[in-house]
């Protein structure tokens, strides 16, 4: 074979590996990165970023940063995290994806109740669920966040370890808690928590 030829051979070989190792990473990365409501349940509707009006929200509807979700009485929606992670939205709830990337999501609950069922949180990821009251991190896998109209968050445990946070003045850490299995934290904006206790609010 022409030297020549051999090299430009192998040169094409390389690039079009290369490309398809790119096409391969953009693929996974996006189903990493992608979330959509799964499942809806009575009167559920979504305000997509830069949207003045509410929509009736449907199974299957993706979801990106900005987006707000709203359930009625009666009512739940269920969200998907790279088809892994589930996230229920209970009745009368308010949700915002206020961020998404492969090693960090963030929802903005400002009223209602969300159940975590949480894949196995890596080294260096974060999920993470903030209200008025509190920022709680995720340490296991299953919890359930609440947040009522009088601001306060509810913050109960059924499996692994969850680091609360509670909000005070800005630019000042608040107190950090940790709350473990079949434990519940309760707190109110600017005021210390007591420890957790025995699970109440999120017992089935």
């Amino acid at each position: 074979m022409n030297r020549r030829v051999g090299a430009v051979s192998s040169v094409f070989i390389m690039t079009a590996l290369a490309g398809l190792l790119w096409s391969v990473r953009a693929r996974a990365e996006e189903g990493l990165l992608d979330t959509r409501l799964t499942a809806v349940e009575g009167e559920v509707d979504v305000k997509l970023k830069g949207d003045a009006d509410w929509a009736p929200a449907e199974a299957d509807t993706p979801l990106d940063v900005g987006d707000e979700v709203k359930t009625g009485a009666a009512s739940r929606a269920e969200v998907s995290f790279g088809g892994q992670s589930i996230y229920e939205l209970q009745e009368n709830s308010d949700l915002t994806l206020a961020e998404a990337s492969p090693n960090k999501q963030v929802f903005d609950l400002s009223l209602g109740t969300l159940l975590l069922h949480v894949k196995k949180v890596l080294s260096g990821q974060r999920v993470e669920v903030l209200t008025t009251a509190a920022r709680a991190a995720v340490v296991g896998t299953e919890l359930g966040v609440e947040a009522t109209s009088d601001g306060i968050t509810s913050v109960g445990v059924y499996e692994g370890e969850v680091l609360v946070e509670g909000k005070g003045v800005p630019g000042v850490p608040g107190k950090q808690y940790k709350v473990g299995k079949n434990k519940e934290l309760r707190m109110k904006f600017g005021i210390h928590s007591e420890d957790p206790k025995p699970m109440k609010a999120f017992s089935v």
